[in-house]
């Protein structure tokens, strides 16, 4: 951060030598700051830090986590002025720009929610929200989430900008909308990241609890519960290929078509186009890497992933060629596919959906669909 390698650091104090090279929030949370002491050795009477030079010292954050049970609490540190850790944002000194415009971030957090950040957070490790905030839900509704355990959400890895793997993390539109359904809610959700084939198997065979990502289809039904759709893309029909006129499926009966495998409207094509011209991948790379290397003349995608994978593998010439549109699908639905033996959850999901204000949902979509991906 010093070395201008960052724009702003979180989680930090203010303290005057820090004051000359860094700009502060105002605190967003304080915490006293506590002595610990063996339960079966106590510490004398403690006033001042003088108190402590005869007994050794250990700061432990993780003690309760860690199971140190014999740790009890002594009392407040003698640390005068530093006896409250304040945890703030800051920036560089030649940022005040930036400070504002994150200081109005805070400042527009409303208090209820900040409550159910330190509810769900201020134990060791950190602990399941049980205060739903204004998400409207019935006592029995409540008392269902306060038993349910942590969730398997699986999340195709290479469907930008919806979900896709960054190192260690999977992120994307979809995953944003979780995550915020999980603060409405308090659900606690592990990423799963595979490939959508393996996806859908995994949601069949009850492997995960939720599958993102997930048209609707009547004959899916018997393995999922759907939500509402929380976003809806048009998919188009990619090719290098300048000639082409499309204007229906017809169209296409003499060439070679990729799409997803599995993807809910690959009976149809099948139907139409009959199989020896389709090819299904089970990744988007691979699918958009044959169209690059030509072994396909034409790739059936969802308009903004197929736009990712042209930037991402350099692919030049490419075009779209009008707009896939079937009888009764219009434009890929994306929602959150439950399974069966959690149907409830499925009805909270849709009032946490309808919760998210239309302004929350514009910044999830400019994040994700108004600027290019790292």
């Amino acid at each position: 951060f010093l070395r201008g390698d960052l724009d702003a650091i979180d989680g930090i104090s203010w303290r005057p030598d820090r004051a000359e090279k860094i700009l502060f929030t105002t605190p967003y949370h304080t915490r006293e700051i506590y002595l610990m002491q063996d339960s079966e050795r106590p510490l004398p009477t403690v006033q001042s830090l003088s108190d402590l030079k005869g007994p050794r010292l250990t700061l432990d954050y993780l003690a309760n986590k860690s199971g140190f049970r014999f740790l009890e609490l002594q009392g407040p540190a003698p640390l005068a002025r530093y006896s409250q850790e304040d945890f703030r944002i800051g920036v560089r000194v030649g940022s005040p720009e930036l400070l504002q415009e994150i200081q109005q971030g805070l400042d527009a957090i409303p208090q209820p929610r900040i409550d159910n950040l330190l509810q769900r957070w201020q134990e060791f490790g950190g602990t399941r929200a049980t205060n739903t905030g204004d998400l409207p839900i019935t006592a029995r509704q409540q008392q269902y989430l306060s038993e349910l355990g942590p969730l398997r959400v699986g999340f195709m890895e290479d469907y930008a900008p919806f979900s896709f793997a960054d190192g260690g993390r999977v992120l994307g539109l979809s995953v944003d909308v979780m995550n915020r359904l999980a603060d409405l809610t308090g659900i606690q959700v592990i990423p799963v990241r595979a490939q959508w084939p393996e996806l859908i198997d995994m949601l069949r065979h009850g492997e995960i609890d939720i599958l993102a990502n997930m048209s609707y289809r009547p004959e899916r039904e018997n393995f999922a519960r759907f939500t509402r759709p929380y976003h809806v893309i048009p998919n188009v029909v990619f090719t290098l290929d300048d000639t082409l006129d499309y204007t229906s499926l017809e169209d296409l009966k003499e060439y070679r078509v990729a799409l997803g495998s599995g993807i809910y409207y690959e009976d149809t094509v099948r139907e139409i186009l009959g199989d020896s011209g389709i090819y299904a991948y089970d990744s988007q790379q691979s699918m958009m890497q044959a169209l690059r290397e030509g072994d396909v003349d034409v790739v059936i995608t969802a308009l903004h992933s197929g736009n990712y994978w042209i930037r991402q593998l350099g692919i030049s010439g490419a075009r779209i060629a009008g707009e896939l549109k079937l009888p009764g699908m219009a434009g890929e639905d994306l929602r959150f596919g439950v399974r069966p033996s959690l149907s409830p959850l499925a009805d909270i999901l849709n009032q946490g959906l309808a919760s998210i204000t239309p302004t929350e949902e514009q910044v999830i979509e400019n994040r994700w669909l108004g600027a290019s991906f790292p």
